[in-house]
């Protein structure tokens, strides 16, 4: 009876062991499965920051070459936000710029803090500073962990402004290291055409041409107006017709250095050509740092992502104005409304240097009544053209041209010249005798 009973028992304690070690077997199947599934479906993204869901993981300038950063920036829609997330096996990806087609890349591997994260051709095979584990946090985010080092994709110092640095850090947990994927389609992008205004025609397509749907601003010839003052607008300094001429912001006038052309280029930018010059709206020397110049230059063919222009809507009837090649403002130095404040460009703060609006220009030669003053439009501009700096109001006094000659000469001596006049301009009757000291009496 006790053997059975010693039998017995030993069984149990075979069948324990067995039970144990099939459920440690079933939980490190389950781990394993867990580490290497999928977290997240492949597709094409933008990787959202949750320090500010408005800042996205961006490509510096839309740069396609290799070594080109990896930044924070405010949210545009444009393809240098947009990432192709691709699993590669085993609980890895590829983070791949949609702009570029190159994949994010730890600089030369390294294993310290605050090493670089750039964008690179993708290696074949695939190396490990290549490859990222996506890891879903407790708290519905995500977090990027590279292969190479075992460090976490990381905004330097968690901060949520442009050009923030993105590098690897050792994890925290920090809200630097979280990130939200938001899937790229139709309804999210370019974020635009929510404004408010009635300064123009929103110009959103129904079946128009591709592309037309995220256009915002019809084509047309504008002023583009300040939101510091609605008197001051952008403006050719100068009227000149020269590359390099300044834009700055000036005093509303009647006059073509304010007008400017924007054409839609069915790629979320627009070309802003000066109607004075045919010249286009450039960033001097191709610049990407705050306060660099703007100014006015013969477009290039094909166009440069230097002369191409973003236009997001900043509520109230105002717009934001955006670099393609930068992702910088355009922007009114210290936000001053006086004549000749420069125009440059600026990380967006959202400021009311940095808005404006699109109005229907003034129209000085519309106003003229060709039948009742014929040939008097075309030689009106023909002055203008001539002399783009001068500022031109038409003034209707009523009165006939021939009578007014006739009545500045009808009283003598009241119409003066000053004395350095000469020849035909001195009064044949008086010659050199001065009135009110320093003046000639004026010919007829």
């Amino acid at each position: 009876m006790k053997n059975n009973k010693k039998y017995r028992l030993i069984i149990v304690l075979i069948l324990l062991t067995l039970l144990q070690v099939c459920l440690f077997n079933t939980i490190i199947s389950l781990a394993q499965e867990t580490s290497t599934s999928q977290v997240i479906e492949d597709g094409t993204y933008f990787i959202k920051s949750i320090i500010d869901e408005n800042y996205v993981l961006d490509i510096e300038g839309a740069s396609s070459s290799n070594l080109a950063n990896v930044e924070l920036f405010e949210y545009n829609g444009q393809e240098n936000q947009q990432f192709k997330i691709k699993h590669v096996g085993n609980g890895y990806y590829q983070i791949i710029a949609v702009h570029s087609n190159k994949v994010l890349d730890v600089e030369a591997c390294k294993k310290e803090n605050e090493t670089n994260v750039e964008q690179f051709s993708e290696n074949i095979p695939l190396t490990s500073n290549q490859k990222w584990k996506i890891q879903k946090n407790t708290d519905g985010t995500y977090s990027f962990i590279s292969e190479c080092n075992g460090l976490y994709l990381d905004i330097y110092q968690a901060k949520a402004q442009n050009k923030v640095n993105i590098q690897v850090y050792e994890g925290h947990n920090g809200i630097g290291q979280k990130f939200k994927f938001e899937k790229v389609n139709n309804t999210t992008i370019p974020e635009t055409n929510t404004g408010t205004g009635q300064d123009i025609d929103q110009g959103t397509s129904q079946g128009g041409s591709e592309g037309q749907e995220n256009q915002i601003v019809e084509n047309g010839v504008y002023s583009i107006v300040s939101a510091i003052s609605d008197n001051f607008v952008l403006d050719v300094k100068g009227g000149s017709k020269a590359d390099c001429a300044n834009i700055q912001i000036y005093e509303k006038q009647a006059v073509n250095r304010e007008k400017f052309k924007l054409e839609y280029l069915k790629d979320g930018t627009y070309k802003i050509t000066s109607v004075n010059s045919n010249k286009v709206l450039d960033v001097q020397n191709d610049g990407r740092v705050n306060e660099t110049n703007v100014c006015q230059f013969t477009p290039r063919n094909p166009i440069s992502d230097n002369e191409k222009w973003i236009i997001k809507n900043a509520g109230g009837g105002y717009y934001y104005i955006i670099s393609k090649a930068s992702g910088l403002y355009l922007d009114i130095y210290n936000a001053e409304a006086k004549n000749g404040a420069n125009v440059q460009i600026y990380e967006g703060h959202e400021g009311i240097g940095q808005k404006f609006k699109f109005i229907q220009p003034l129209d000085l030669l519309g106003s003229i009544d060709t039948n009742k003053y014929p040939g008097y439009k075309e030689k009106i501009k023909a002055l203008m053209d001539a002399h783009p700096a001068w500022n031109f109001e038409l003034l209707y006094t009523g009165l006939k041209f021939d009578d007014v000659i006739t009545g500045e000469t009808s009283l003598h001596s009241r119409n003066l010249v000053p004395k350095n006049y000469g020849g035909e301009w001195i009064c044949q009757v008086c010659g050199t005798k001065l009135y009110d000291s320093g003046w000639y009496c004026a010919s007829r």
